[in-house]
């Protein structure tokens, strides 16, 4: 099946579904904000424009932000696809890496062994739709909390390049690429646009997923830097 340009918020859409996506919500405690964002029909891919590969200042900010660091996580593969299992981890805290250096904060991130910010993989609704998702909690104006979920029914690969465009006949999503998008949602970015047609492909937080096999979201590019460090400068 031929690939197209899906519109996402705070999730990867890899087809047009047939009817609103509504992500579960955790319990909220008193005083505490949860952002938990849904996946909508795209009812006319074919008018949106993917744009060049050359980067733009392009960026949206949820607006809370951390204020304690490193932001500790736990990743549980166990339950990834038999075929990326083995290298499912690493390729998460490289997604999460991509996001180190770019403030003056040393250690944004840390995986460690045991956390209440968890990524996993977990069924989310079935192959060809939701590919990941992620949920912010936040008291003020302070996250406190986030969960990362991969569907572990999608066709999920691990490649080696990160180059734009996307070389034709791949298949598969890059475990990669997806991570470092939904980092950006926890370090606390919205899509670098909202509108329809506009916006930029080179981004990672660029609100389109064009092609199976896409790998140039991997790294945070001009945008996406600009939007972290005007949260944590």
């Amino acid at each position: 099946m031929e690939d197209r340009g899906i519109r996402i918020k705070c999730l990867f859409v890899a087809t047009v579904l047939a009817a609103m996506f509504v992500a579960s919500v955790p319990a909220v405690r008193s005083g505490e904000t949860v952002h938990t964002e849904y996946a909508r029909p795209d009812v006319n891919p074919t008018s949106h424009t993917p744009g060049t590969c050359t980067p733009t200042d392009n960026y949206n900010l949820i607006g809370p932000e951390w204020k304690s660091f490193p932001v500790k996580y736990q990743v549980d593969a166990s339950r990834a696809p038999s075929d990326v299992r083995s290298g499912a981890t690493a390729e998460i805290v490289a997604g999460f890496e991509a996001w180190e250096g770019i403030t003056g904060i040393p250690n944004f991130f840390e995986r460690v062994s045991s956390s209440s910010n968890r990524v996993r993989f977990s069924a989310i609704d079935g192959p060809g739709r939701v590919l990941a998702q992620v949920s912010l909690s936040w008291t003020g104006n302070t996250i406190t909390k986030f969960t990362m979920t991969f569907d572990r029914a999608e066709n999920w690969e691990i490649f080696t390049d990160d180059s734009c465009p996307t070389p034709d006949g791949r298949v598969g999503y890059d475990i990669r690429e997806v991570a470092a998008h939904e980092a950006g949602h926890v370090v606390g970015l919205h899509h670098s646009t909202q509108c329809e047609s506009c916006g930029n492909r080179a981004l990672t937080m660029y609100p389109y997923i064009f092609a199976q096999g896409e790998t140039y979201k991997r790294s945070p590019e001009s945008g996406d830097r600009l939007g972290m460090q005007t949260l944590y400068a």
